[in-house]
């Protein structure tokens, strides 16, 4: 799994490496600019490169990002959207190192217009603004991301695409919608929530020098779960193996109203390899589903048991016989669910998930 951390989060992570570990933020910039190049050299190999560039250290990775292709030889073309003498510390130093190195350089003001040149057959790069951006954009931000998303040119956005809160993935007014997003060291939450997720475009995390230690001292509330986890997760089938040794499910769920409920939890438990699925479910629900998963099996009951709540014989000693008790899924706040949960989270050495209802 990998930590999603929230703006704030970064920063400290940052200055953390700074502190404790002596790689400055220049250096980590100039790795930043590295994976960005590498990025574009492996999916946009020779084409013409503008990098649009904002008034942070987004912009800084920009200036970074343009230094080094412009010395493999690429042709490259910056657009500066604020003066100047707004750019500080890393992002000041990576603008002289580029203006030294004399690499075409276009200063953008309000009254200037967009010449259509700047961005025509060319690949745009996009360091705005990143996860800094606290406001929707406006003026001449707001116009040069519209143009950029109209132009119909392949966008790489460096970090998180322009105009996206990090924290929420929500478009703040105008945003930049991007083909590929370069995460620098980490992935936020933005990038897996509402716009973020659609305006992304493909995801690669670049490994920007942040040591894996530095993660230890930072808590999370939220993870990005991947293949490896799962294949972590999952157990590998015994080849000489049979049902009863591959995970027994009991099922409380679906109602006459939600019988989809019941089947889907069929269907998922049966696709990831449980050996026996059983459904206590109403008769109708199961008359409904039967033929749709008929590996199967089911404990059905009447609308009267729903009721007066009372578990059966057979429910009990079904309930004893299998691994893993879920219940909750369409099935309604009645006196039966409540009695299984209590029965189900007082018995040992049972799985128990609760899901809705439940």
């Amino acid at each position: 799994m990998k930590p999603l951390y929230l703006n704030k989060q970064i920063k400290q992570l940052e200055e953390w490496t700074a502190e404790r570990i002596g790689i400055s933020p220049l250096l980590l910039m100039e790795h930043a600019g590295i994976r960005v190049v590498e990025h574009i050299e492996n999916f946009y190999p020779g084409e013409p490169v503008t990098l649009i560039c904002g008034p942070g250290n987004n912009g800084g990775d920009g200036f970074a990002i343009a230094r080094i292709l412009f010395l493999l030889g690429r042709d490259v073309l910056t657009l500066l959207l604020p003066h100047e003498s707004s750019l500080k510390g890393e992002a000041r130093a990576n603008f002289e190192i580029l203006k030294n190195l004399q690499v075409p350089l276009v200063h953008l003001n309000p009254s200037q217009p967009l010449e259509p040149e700047w961005m025509k057959g060319r690949i745009l790069v996009d360091c705005i603004f990143g996860t800094g951006l606290s406001r929707p954009l406006a003026g001449t931000y707001k116009l040069v991301v519209e143009c950029m998303n109209s132009s119909g040119r392949p966008i790489v956005s460096v970090d998180i695409p322009s105009g996206i809160n990090g924290n929420t993935g929500e478009a703040m007014g105008d945003s930049v919608s991007a083909e590929s997003t370069v995460a620098l060291g980490t992935y936020k939450l933005g990038h897996f929530q509402k716009d973020g997720f659609i305006k992304k475009g493909n995801l690669v995390l670049a490994d920007i020098g942040i040591p894996e230690m530095a993660h230890e001292g930072f808590e999370t509330d939220a993870w990005l779960f991947e293949d490896s986890d799962v294949e972590m997760m999952t157990r590998k089938k015994d080849e000489a193996g049979h049902k009863y040794n591959s995970g027994k499910v009991l099922f409380f769920a679906g109602s006459r109203d939600m019988t989809g409920a019941a089947l889907f939890n069929a269907m998922g438990a049966l696709r990831s390899g449980a050996g026996l699925v059983k459904m206590m479910v109403e008769e109708p629900v199961w008359e409904s589903i039967a033929g749709k998963v008929p590996e199967a099996v089911a404990l059905t009951y009447n609308g009267e048991a729903v009721q007066n709540g009372n578990l059966t014989e057979n429910m009990l000693s079904a309930m004893e016989s299998f691994d893993i008790l879920v219940a909750g899924s369409g099935c309604g706040k009645t006196p039966l669910l409540r009695e299984y949960i209590i029965k189900a989270v007082g018995m040992e050495n049972k799985i128990v998930v609760l899901d809705a209802d439940a």
